[in-house]
C-alpha cells in the first residue's frame, strides 16, 4: 500500500509543484505508535491529509487547489 500511495502522490507533486518527504516509522518510536494502523499516512505539516488509501480530493483541498478533470 505505501508503494501505490507513493507512486500516485508523486504523480500530483509533479502536478502541483510539491515535494514528498518518506518517513520510517519504525525509526521513531514516536511516530511509530502514533501511526502504526494507518500506515500509509498523507500529511501536510501537521493535518493529517488521508490514510490507507490516497484521497485525491483531500489532498487537493489541504493545498488549497481546484481538482483538475479525471
Amino acid at each position: 500500500m505505501c508503494e501505490d500511495m507513493l507512486y500516485t502522490v508523486n504523480d500530483f507533486s509533479n502536478e502541483l509543484n510539491f515535494s514528498v518527504v518518506l518517513v520510517d516509522i519504525d525509526e521513531d518510536p514516536e511516530i511509530k505508535q502514533q501511526f502504526n494502523e494507518l500506515v500509509p499516512v498523507l500529511k501536510l505539516g501537521n493535518e493529517e491529509i488521508c490514510h490507507h488509501f490516497f484521497d485525491r480530493q483531500a489532498l487537493y483541498k489541504a493545498l488549497g487547489a481546484e481538482p483538475t478533470p479525471s
